[in-house]
């Protein structure tokens, strides 16, 4: 009677005041599924944290949109942290989650973890943090979407982040939106840094490091294991490309994508990456569709195309993913 009174409280909905839950001290119990995460990676980046139950109807409803929510953005911007708190193992959250997310093993579940401050009576129960850590909404996740969009566009752009300038602020402002080709600008920074009397040599000097360093984070990214994500490559890559090409500084990336392009096996791995998420929407429809003919239709041309990508992209990892998702759905 307990148990079952326990299980009907946890249901309702959650009342917990703004600005009680904080980021700091978090605990992230144990994982589960997904990619690993700790404190350190959460600082600086939107951070949505939410409380869930295994066997929680309305907390398995939400997995798609939670996973469909981390897919839009990027984790280098918002990290989604599904915390699982009705008990059992890890492994066990692992498994229900993954068997409801469509084959998309892109958020970070953690079991019997724990946020300060949050006095959770109901789950599904989510609490999102900007980038600065600020607590700016709590509740249900199915409302959070609009709150994610906002905190996500302000979260500064990696380049010049915190740099104040008094003379190159318009140089500084197209180096920061990060939105155009910057070879004619940094060619002219150069210029400025190289003569120690121009008034603007000190920041041309500050902004030519801070790109430096971005180029060089970002190619250590794409250069390194570029097949284990890559779609992910491509994009990072692509972003490079879009702002270096034709600069010195974007030769490393130029010849790193020729070299993709000429890659059997990259561009093999990539378009069956591609074609597999073409399946994971299908996937997890599936997942929650109620018995009947119109499920056993969607299930049985899952399973073909499920086959054909297997056949034409065999070796990959989407190959293998496909596998795994076939086996969650018991196709």
């Amino acid at each position: 009677m307990r148990a079952t009174v326990f299980a009907l409280t946890l249901l309702m909905v959650a009342t917990v005041s703004l600005g009680q839950a904080t980021l700091s001290g978090v605990n992230l119990g144990q994982h589960a599924t997904g990619p690993r995460v700790s404190a350190d990676d959460l600082r600086g980046k939107v951070v949505l944290f939410e409380y869930w139950g295994n066997t929680c109807p309305p907390c398995i409803r939400s997995i798609p949109h939670l996973v469909h929510l981390q897919e839009t953005y990027d984790r280098e911007k918002f990290i989604i942290v599904a915390n699982q708190v009705w008990g059992g193992s890890a492994s066990n959250a692992g498994n229900i989650w993954k068997r409801h997310a469509g084959g998309k093993d892109i958020v970070s579940v953690i079991n019997g973890g724990s946020l300060p401050g949050a006095n959770v009576r109901g789950v599904p129960h989510c609490f999102l943090f900007n980038h600065e850590g600020k607590l700016v909404f709590n509740g249900h996740p199915a409302r959070v979407d609009e709150h994610v969009a906002k905190a996500v566009a302000a979260v500064p752009p990696p380049l010049l982040a915190g740099v104040e300038l008094e003379v190159l602020n318009q140089e500084g402002k197209l180096i920061a939106s990060m939105k155009r080709n910057m070879s004619t600008t940094l060619n002219r920074l150069r210029t400025m840094a190289g003569d120690p009397s121009h008034k603007g040599h000190d920041e041309a000097t500050l902004i030519l490091e801070h790109v430096e360093a971005w180029a060089e984070k970002t190619y250590t990214k794409v250069s390194t294991n570029p097949k284990d994500d890559p779609k992910r490559t491509q994009s990072r890559l692509d972003e490079a490309l879009k702002l270096l090409r034709g600069d010195v500084l974007g030769r490393q990336f130029e010849d790193l994508d020729k070299q993709l392009r000429n890659d059997p096996s990259f561009t093999s791995e990539l378009r069956a990456m591609r074609a597999f998420e073409k399946l994971q929407h299908r996937a997890s429809m599936v997942a929650n569709m109620r018995p009947g003919s119109k499920a056993n239709n969607m299930r049985n041309g899952l399973r073909r195309d499920i086959a054909k990508l297997k056949k034409r992209f065999p070796d990959t990892k989407a190959a293998k993913k496909a596998d795994e998702l076939a086996r969650q759905l018991n196709l």
